[in-house]
């Protein structure tokens, strides 16, 4: 069996995508298909497939949350790293859970991309927050 690897020039991001996009459809095709083997009824590896496409959307946002953090910290700012940290792991699931009961277990799957989203937002207004001082410091 050959095995899939990167492109000879890593800054070729079109042959990256399309290397992505094969793995994605091996994987579709190995799901669907060990669904079929098992007897596992379409239904199901519909709702798996559309949870996935739900929980996805999270990985949009969920780098700028760990950056500002992770700034944070390096600035020794930790209380605003342990606010996005608590926010993140705590404070906006709750919240989310409540308000997105009625989406049924859609609602789960979206409180992970929700959270996430907030997590950046708030990421942001840190950031400019302490923007004035960020920047005198750099001078």
């Amino acid at each position: 069996m050959r095995s899939l690897s990167l492109p000879d020039h890593p800054g070729n991001a079109i042959c990256l995508l399309i290397y992505v996009h094969r793995i994605c459809c091996i994987r579709r095709y190995v799901l669907l298909h060990s669904c079929t083997a098992c007897h596992m009824p379409h239904s199901l590896s519909h709702s798996t497939e559309h949870a996935l496409r739900i929980f996805s959307f999270a990985f949009v946002t969920r780098w700028l949350s760990f950056a500002v953090q992770s700034f944070m910290l390096a600035i020794e700012k930790p209380g605003y790293a342990a606010l996005i940290s608590i926010s993140t792991a705590f404070i906006f699931p709750v919240l989310l859970l409540f308000a997105l009961q009625s989406f049924g277990l859609d609602g789960i799957w979206f409180n992970f991309a929700g959270t996430n989203a907030l997590a950046a937002v708030l990421s942001i207004a840190v950031i400019v927050k302490e923007r004035k001082e960020i920047m005198k410091a750099d001078a």
